[in-house]
């Protein structure tokens, strides 16, 4: 990993420095979903993170959908953490959804 002012080269998934779920889901968010989820869950190619907590009351199906994908949704079991996962489904429920 290569520091340069306060960018960080190299690095991977799981490479992050916070301890907090909320800040590794949203870095988590902003360099897996929000391509398609758009920069605040507005939704975009895919859908939109309001309402998803009514939508998917269990946590546990949200998780499984993040971690084998759903229709178009790939599946990021392959490239991302249990840790990563959980936190970013943390963040799309808490932060996203109250957005």
């Amino acid at each position: 990993v290569l520091v340069i002012g306060a960018v960080v080269l190299g690095a991977g998934p799981g490479d992050s420095d916070s301890d907090d779920p909320l800040t590794l889901g949203e870095e988590v968010y902003g360099r897996t979903c929000v391509s398609c989820h758009g920069q605040d869950g507005e939704g975009g190619v895919g859908p939109s993170f309001a309402g998803v907590v009514e939508r998917l009351p269990d946590v546990g199906e949200h998780t499984e959908i993040v971690r084998t994908g759903r229709g178009t949704m790939p599946s990021f079991g392959p490239s991302l953490s249990d840790a990563e996962i959980e936190a970013v489904v943390a963040y799309e429920r808490e932060v996203l959804d109250a957005g």
